[in-house]
């Protein structure tokens, strides 16, 4: 599930709003990395082959990714982020939470420690919101 796919020709919605309508979030988080990190995350993850076997035995193959491969597509990609978020915020009537995580982390699962912190903030303010949430880094989204 993400806010848009990156094809070889272009942006797309990633969500259509049937499905943004069914879900119905309070909420649409979206989190913004340092774009150095997730450049680098991107490229350790090009480095894999294309096929390999996990260590259970089971045969992977990865497909090809159209995700930016330099700082300005990167920095282009989160502004669509953004862009696809407020789209989807007028479609459905929610709020769009960013939470910026462009500091380096300095011990491990810092990012996601200040990520939950800041979520309950908003929770304990709140009540029974439903949280959508988006990651570039990783393009990972869950539901609160």
């Amino acid at each position: 599930m993400n806010l848009f796919l990156i094809k070889s020709t272009g942006f797309f919605p990633g969500l259509p709003e049937e499905f943004l309508r069914i879900l119905n979030p309070d909420v649409i988080v979206i989190l913004e990395f340092n774009l150095e990190s997730i450049l680098e995350c991107r490229l350790k993850n090009e480095k894999r082959k294309s096929e390999e076997i996990t260590e259970t035995g089971t045969h992977v193959k990865h497909r090809i990714r159209h995700a930016g491969k330099t700082i300005d597509e990167v920095e282009t990609e989160q502004e669509m982020q953004r862009i696809f978020a407020l789209i989807s915020e007028s479609l459905i009537e929610c709020s769009v939470k960013i939470i910026k995580l462009k500091f380096k982390e300095r011990e491990p699962f810092e990012h996601a420690k200040t990520t939950s912190n800041e979520i309950v903030k908003r929770l304990s303010t709140s009540y029974r919101k439903k949280y959508l949430l988006f990651i570039t880094l990783h393009l990972k989204t869950s539901l609160f």
